[in-house]
């Protein structure tokens, strides 16, 4: 996606960024599961994930914030676009590394 945009085709490396998250989440993700399933004679697979629908609601908070950022750039990769793009992502990266380490976190502090 960085070598496309470098060569102004903003359009495709925004495209091939999407392509390549949807491709892991439909497929890499998708497929052990699958195969599990499968070899187990095609009995139900339960997922734990409490916190998943916390998980969903960020992500997709902030999927729709990059899109308004594209918006207002009216798609053009500009540096404040990609210096935005790189609050988001940290800001996102905090609130989800919080998430995961929450408990350890709350052993640390109330022993």
């Amino acid at each position: 996606a960085v070598a496309v945009g470098s060569k102004g085709k903003a359009d495709m490396a925004i495209c091939q960024a999407f392509g390549s998250n949807t491709f892991d989440l439909l497929v890499a993700f998708a497929l052990p599961l699958w195969v599990a399933s499968a070899a187990s004679g095609g009995s139900t697979m339960e997922v734990e994930a409490p916190d998943l629908s916390q998980d969903v609601t960020v992500d997709l908070i902030f999927i729709a914030l990059f899109i308004a950022l594209l918006v207002c750039y009216r798609g053009r990769l500009k540096p404040s676009f990609g210096l935005l793009c790189l609050a988001l992502y940290a800001v996102w990266f905090v609130i989800n590394m919080g998430s995961v380490y929450a408990h350890e976190l709350d052993k640390l502090l109330h022993g």
